[in-house]
C-alpha cells in the first residue's frame, strides 16, 4: 500500500507533522510521498488545483492510504469519495465546512478587502513569511461541497479539543454522517496538534495494522 500525506493550508511538504508521519510510515516498510499542494503557486492556488493534483497521484497506485492535515484532510476525504482504490483515511483536524467557515476565520472586513483587492496576505508557515493568495481561492472553494462528504473506506479522525481554527464539531458531524466508517479520537491539543504527536501515531499505527 502506498501512502500520500497532504499538508494543510499555507504549509508545505517539510512541515513538522508531515516529516514525523513520513518517518513513522517508512519505519513500517511502507512507501510515502508528500506532494506540494501550493499549485500552480500559492498565490494562484485553488481547491480545484489541489484536488486535480491529488487525484492524479491517487490514480497511479492500486491501493492508497491518504493522510491529511487540516485542509489536506478535507481534500483527502473529497478524493476518497471519488476513487475506490483509496483503502483508508487518516484525517488530522480535517477542514470540513471550509466555505461556511470563511467569515469566522477571517472576519467580514478582511473578506471585503480580499474581494476588493483581489488578494489577501496570509502567513505561510513553510516560507515563514507573508504571502499573497488570490480571491479566486474563495470563489473556487464555493464550487465544492465541503459539508456532507460521504466516504466508503475506513477512516480515522484525530482532532484537538482546543482547536479554534476548525471546531471539533465539524469532525463530530462528519462521523455522524459516516458512522459505519469513521473512528474519531479527541486529543488535548490545539489545531496544529504538535503537542500530541506520539498519541497521533499511537492511534494511526493501530489503524494501519487493521487496513494494511
Amino acid at each position: 500500500m502506498h501512502c500520500i500525506y497532504l499538508h494543510g493550508f499555507a504549509s508545505g511538504p517539510s512541515s513538522t507533522k508531515a516529516t514525523y508521519f513520513a518517518d513513522k510510515i517508512r519505519s513500517c516498510g511502507l512507501t510515502i510521498e508528500i506532494p506540494d499542494l501550493n499549485v500552480p503557486t500559492f498565490e494562484n492556488m485553488t481547491l480545484s488545483s489541489q484536488l486535480d493534483l491529488v487525484e492524479q497521484l491517487v490514480s497511479q497506485s492500486k491501493k492508497v492510504l491518504l493522510i491529511g492535515s487540516s485542509m489536506g484532510g478535507l481534500i483527502a476525504a473529497m478524493v476518497a469519495g471519488r476513487h475506490s482504490n483509496v483503502a483508508g483515511l487518516i484525517l488530522l483536524a480535517p477542514g470540513f465546512g471550509l466555505s461556511r467557515r470563511w467569515q469566522s476565520l477571517w472576519g467580514d472586513d478582511a473578506l471585503t478587502r480580499w474581494q476588493q483587492d483581489g488578494h489577501l496576505e496570509v502567513f505561510h508557515h513553510a516560507r515563514k513569511q507573508q504571502a499573497k493568495l488570490s480571491y479566486q481561492f474563495v470563489q473556487d472553494a464555493a464550487l465544492h461541497d465541503s459539508e456532507k462528504i460521504r466516504v466508503t473506506c475506513p477512516t480515522l479522525i484525530l482532532h484537538g479539543t482546543h482547536d479554534t481554527v476548525v471546531p471539533i464539531s465539524e469532525s463530530i458531524n462528519f462521523r455522524t454522517l459516516n458512522s459505519e466508517q469513521v473512528e474519531l479520537h479527541t486529543l488535548d491539543d490545539d489545531h496544529q496538534m504538535l503537542n500530541t504527536l506520539p498519541q497521533l501515531w499511537h492511534h494511526s499505527s493501530s489503524f494501519l495494522c487493521r487496513i494494511v
